[in-house]
């Protein structure tokens, strides 16, 4: 599509924008109409039901502010080494970026979820997920049930509908030495002009485990007036552990206001993956199945 003029450009933001919506759910829409018909424990279906009203009255919200120019989903960030996303406008303001790591192993809901509210809860521009490699010699590092590749496959999958307000970033193929959450990091050097003010998304039983990785990783470069904010949501079951603020870096830390009442993780979708597979987004549910994914029960520690 070719637009002239200032119009123009905002008429094709939003017919891109509106169009990103039918992709992200026309497929959901058939699971939500027709729970009855998956049988799925009841469970289940009132949590899958419970989880499309949110992502939509989300969506809602952060369309509005896009509309009132608040947010700017469609500003350019490079989140790889090898491409960036020159279809997207370059920056003329710092650009506020939520970056959300992990295993992902396999991506869920939940991540969609906690990425939705923060965009809101902070007036984030976009939220990039950095899945991690595999990384042998890390410290710390327990692997996952999948290897890498399937996991960004997954992962991949599963945010194409919802560009360029979620987006995946493929950094942990290409620095297997990096940590999880530490590759936040690697997204502020690739965007040094006009400038990232950075957001890290996590959950609250993990807050304390990742600031501390993050803060070692910054002793370790050497940028430790680097300013990061937390956006922390708390999930059922999973408490936060008790952790000394003395012991950790001083960053500001958001808690967002609305808890997640499911207690979705990636263990849990991949004890039971024919029950569960319903939490992961569809767009990556076929990727899963073809590849005959998560059929052997709990993770490997």
């Amino acid at each position: 599509m070719i637009c002239v003029g200032k119009t123009a450009r905002v008429a094709e933001r939003w017919i891109n924008f509106r169009l990103m919506n039918l992709k992200a759910f026309d497929a959901s829409r058939r699971y939500f109409r027709e729970i009855d018909k998956l049988h799925l424990k009841p469970e289940t279906g009132r949590t899958l039901a419970e989880i499309g009203i949110e992502i939509t009255e989300n969506l809602r919200k952060i369309e509005g502010l896009m509309r009132s120019k608040k947010i700017n989903p469609l500003v350019r960030v490079r989140s790889s080494e090898k491409t960036a996303d020159i279809c997207l406008r370059r920056a003329k303001r710092e650009v506020r970026l939520g970056v959300i790591g992990g295993t992902f192993d396999p991506i869920h809901y939940g991540h969609i979820c906690l990425a939705l509210e923060a965009i809101i809860e902070c007036r984030l521009d976009t939220v990039i997920f950095t899945p991690g490699g595999d990384m042998p010699n890390y410290p710390d590092y327990k692997p996952g049930k999948q290897a890498s590749e399937l996991r960004h496959l997954i992962a991949r999958e599963a945010l194409k509908p919802f560009y360029p307000i979620l987006r995946y970033s493929p950094l942990g193929m290409e620095h297997h030495d990096i940590g999880n959450s530490d590759l936040s990091l690697e997204i502020l050097r690739l965007n040094p002009k006009p400038g990232i003010k950075l957001f890290y998304l996590c959950g609250g039983d993990t807050v304390a485990g990742n600031m501390k990785c993050i803060g070692r990783r910054v002793k370790e470069l050497g940028i430790e007036n680097t300013e990061i904010t937390f956006v922390v949501r708390n999930r059922m079951k999973f408490p936060v552990p008790p952790f000394d603020k003395r012991m950790m870096p001083s960053w500001d830390v958001v808690w967002i206001k609305r808890d997640e009442p499911w207690g979705l993780s990636s263990s849990q979708t991949c004890l039971d993956i024919s029950e569960n597979i319903i939490f992961v987004p569809f767009g990556a549910q076929a990727a899963i199945e073809k590849a005959g994914s998560y059929k052997g029960g709990t993770r490997k520690e």
